[in-house]
This record gives structure tokens, C-alpha cells and sequence, in this order.
């Protein structure tokens, strides 16, 4: 059996490694846009306020994920799905072409920032942090502002969830001035409740970080020596730099391209199947009977189960976990 993986995020390196685990013998290739190697995307909101980011939040190498028996095919870019061929369409890190035989194809393709089509052509002004890459670039900015002996930046933060939060207490502990724009009437609103949204306001501006409510961005513009000017509600601002932190959008151009369902993620049932029962999809893209779960604890369940199954030693459907949404802002509890 050869199974073939898109994607080398927590779902895809998780799904092959316990898919070796379970069933050894089995030819497992992986496939990836990235080459750094595998990181945790949840810690690049606390790389800032911490020297040595990258070694830090690589978890595993490719190289070492290869030692492990898992072929890898790092910097390369799945193309198209032939279906009825069961092959995948890849151009390689060299740029040549290759056909990629599978009698499983596993789509972990994952997720991208969100970026409302009405800023796009703002793009060039602000940062999204979704990929390593992205870090680096934040931290590399910073880094140019230290050494010519400026003053710390002043970050507009666009997005009061999750990883907005997160990355805005890091930046201010790492002595950075931080303004978060938010456009709910309270933080976190989809996630927490009223009185403990109330508490996480209360701490982050404790920390120095202004939090603006009910200010729906409008756009992005430049401004002097590199600065961007932001357009909100209550007017417009210029800051050092802006990082757009509004959400995520799954990837699921590569499964709508081969003619596989998709609405908000990629279609599936509790087993990961597709309408094409050659073809599953675990984690961020994945869509679960109408349901997304865009956290570390379920994507981990996905891939061991998916892993089984295939390995025949399951044969249950999938039941997502209960777990509890951690926020890693700096003191707060």
C-alpha cells in the first residue's frame, strides 16, 4: 500500500508517523511546500519575546522525518489530483514535474490567514502570522529597527481572538508598544464567556496593550519611512507595522480543483472520507459532517484515527475529543 500525504503541518506529519507505527510496511511519501521541517504553528505567536524562535519551534527535521521511513518531497507543490489515475501532479524543489502514484491520497493541506478581499489591495502594508516564514519576516523587521538604534515599533493588531491576542502580549513583553483592534463589542467572543473575555480585557491593557473595541478596520495605506497608516471606525492611525490576525481560511483549492466537495473545508464523514474513497483529508481543511476543528488536540485525534483505520486496526468512526481552549497570553490566567 503507498499512501501519499499533502501538507507537513501537525495533521500530516502526525498522520504518517502513526501510520508507520501501525503498518510498518507500508510506502509512505510525503509532500510539502515547506523546508525548515516540521514547527508548531501555535507557537509562532510567542517567538518574539524569546531569543533562538526557530530551533526552538522546529519539532522535527525532514531529514529525520526520512530516517524514519517516510519519503519526503520538501519544497515542492502538489498541482492537481488525476483521479481516475490515482496520481498526484507535483513539481519538485528542482521545478521538474512528477507523478506520484497513491492507493490513498490523505489531503492535510491546512489553512491560510484570512484576508477580506477589501484589503487586498493593501496587502503589501500589513503581515499575517501563519507560517514560519511569516515569523521570521516579523522578527527580521525588529531586528533591522534594533540594530539602527530606533525606537521599538508600535504594532497595530487587527483581531481580537486567539492567535491576535497571543501574539499581542508577546510583543509587548518583548518591549514593542501594541494597539489591538478588534471589531466585536468583547475579545474572544465565539470562545469565551462574557465575564472571563471581561477579565482577558482588564489583564491586557494591565500589560499596556490599548484594546479597541468595535473598530471594524478599512484598509491599509502607506505612510512615511515605512510605516502603514491604519482606517478604522474611529479614524485613521499610523504605526510602525500591522499584522492582520482575523482568522484562518482552509486550503481546499487543490480537492475543488479535482472535483472533490468542498464548502467551508473539504468535505468528509467521521472516517476522513471524501466522495472519492481513494482520497481522505485530515485536520485544518478538513470539514467533519459540517463541522471545522482548527485546534492541536483534535487535529492530533484525526490523524491517529485516520492512521488506524487505514493500519485495519480500527474501524470506528471518528468522535471529536473535549478540550479546553488554552490562551497563552503572558500572566493571565
Amino acid at each position: 500500500m503507498k499512501v501519499v500525504i499533502v501538507g507537513s503541518g501537525a495533521a500530516g506529519v502526525g498522520f504518517a508517523e502513526e501510520l508507520k507505527r501501525q503498518a510498518p510496511d507500508t510506502t509512505v511519501a510525503l509532500v510539502t511546500r515547506d523546508t525548515l521541517g516540521f514547527y508548531s504553528r501555535p507557537s509562532l505567536s510567542h517567538s518574539f519575546s524569546q531569543d533562538d524562535s526557530v530551533r526552538r519551534i522546529v519539532i522535527k527535521t525532514f531529514a529525520a522525518l526520512a530516517g524514519a521511513g517516510i519519503e519526503m518531497h520538501a519544497g515542492a507543490e502538489a498541482l492537481a489530483i488525476a483521479r481516475p489515475a490515482q496520481q498526484l501532479e507535483v513539481k519538485n524543489a528542482d521545478g521538474q514535474l512528477e507523478q506520484l502514484a497513491y492507493d490513498h491520497l490523505v489531503l492535510a493541506t491546512g489553512s491560510e490567514a484570512l484576508v477580506p478581499p477589501a484589503w487586498s489591495t493593501g496587502r503589501e502594508h500589513f503581515f499575517v502570522l501563519n507560517r514560519l516564514e511569516d515569523m521570521q519576516a516579523m522578527r527580521a523587521l525588529r531586528e533591522r529597527v534594533a540594530t539602527a538604534g530606533l525606537p521599538a515599533l508600535h504594532w497595530a493588531i487587527v483581531g481580537g481572538g486567539l492567535i491576535g491576542l497571543e501574539l499581542a502580549s508577546d510583543l509587548r513583553k518583548a518591549g514593542d508598544a501594541v494597539s489591538v483592534y478588534h471589531a466585536g463589542d468583547r475579545l474572544m467572543e465565539r470562545t469565551l464567556d462574557a465575564e472571563t473575555s471581561e477579565r482577558l480585557l482588564a489583564h491586557l491593557r494591565g500589560q499596556g496593550i490599548e484594546v479597541m473595541l468595535e473598530q471594524r478596520v478599512e484598509g491599509f495605506a502607506s505612510a512615511t519611512e515605512g510605516a502603514v497608516t491604519v482606517s478604522a471606525a474611529g479614524g485613521a492611525r499610523t504605526f510602525g507595522a500591522a499584522v492582520v490576525a482575523i482568522g484562518f481560511r482552509p486550503r481546499t483549492e487543490l480537492a475543488a480543483a479535482a472535483g472533490l466537495a468542498v464548502r467551508r473545508g473539504i468535505v468528509c464523514d467521521r472516517r476522513f472520507a471524501t466522495e472519492d474513497p481513494a482520497i481522505r483529508t485530515v485536520g485544518d481543511a478538513a470539514e467533519v459532517d459540517g463541522v471545522l476543528y482548527p485546534f492541536v488536540v483534535p487535529i492530533v485525534s484525526q490523524a491517529k484515527h485516520l492512521a488506524q483505520l487505514l493500519a485495519g486496526k480500527n474501524n470506528a468512526d471518528w468522535t471529536a475529543p473535549t478540550f479546553p481552549v488554552r490562551i497563552k497570553v503572558h500572566g493571565f490566567r
